[in-house]
């Protein structure tokens, strides 16, 4: 997961990933499993010479474990789910690419953080840039997945198509895009919010979003880990 999850998937060849190793130390790495592999994931971090963060880890054990290791690389594994300001279900998602979550879930976990940074920003834009949308999860940014998880919950829905809508804006600004890149990246947002759009969408989606922003619609990580 993450930013070592982008990296893998744009490729070493990728002229662009220079840009961000330079800017960006990568000291923590993110990782997702399922529960029945729970018992197994601690021994193994240990065995390869990380910690475990035994406070945090007794909290908020059923759903994550923190890990370190003397030269201060930071690992979180996240069970079955990510649960941030949204919540992403990787059930039977996992299987579907190696050693990576599959892009669709890379680019809904980078897009579900209301309080977005740049960072987040810069990842979606460069797995934009470096790959196809389609409706596979093979070396492509599944639309139907993205689409069937956001006709559910209005909420995502707002948090995703707002912060997308911040990639298609924020692409202007960036001089290592080429002209021709940063159409492209426009011409793959357009479609995929309609994609989208055209979901039909769940009735507890239609009546969630008649109150709109009135009502809080996400997360505060730090209710959750505070």
């Amino acid at each position: 997961m993450g930013a070592c999850a982008v990296i893998y998937h744009v490729g070493k060849e990728e002229p662009l990933l220079d840009v961000f190793r330079s800017s960006r130390a990568l000291t923590d790495i993110d990782f997702v499993t399922y529960r029945k592999f729970w018992p197994q994931i601690e021994d193994f971090l240990q065995a390869e010479g990380y910690e475990p963060h035994v406070r945090f880890n007794t909290i908020h054990g059923d759903k994550q474990m923190q890990f370190a290791n003397r030269n201060g690389t930071h690992v979180d594994v996240f069970c079955d789910r990510l649960s941030m300001s949204h919540v992403i279900e990787f059930k039977g998602r996992l299987e579907q690419d190696y050693p990576t979550i599959p892009l669709a879930d890379l680019m809904l976990e980078k897009m579900q953080i209301v309080k977005i940074n740049e960072k987040d920003i810069k990842d979606t834009t460069l797995l934009l840039k470096t790959h196809d949308i389609g409706d596979t999860d093979k070396d492509t940014i599944n639309t139907v997945r993205i689409a069937r998880v956001l006709k559910e919950d209005w909420g995502f829905y707002y948090t995703i198509t707002t912060n997308l809508d911040k990639v298609r804006r924020r692409k202007d600004e960036y001089d290592w895009l080429s002209q021709s890149d940063k159409e492209l990246i426009k011409t793959k947002i357009d479609k995929l919010c309609s994609i989208i759009e055209a979901e039909p969408k769940s009735t507890g989606w239609k009546l969630r979003a008649r109150i709109g922003t009135k009502k809080k619609w996400y997360t505060d990580v730090d209710e959750q880990y505070g």
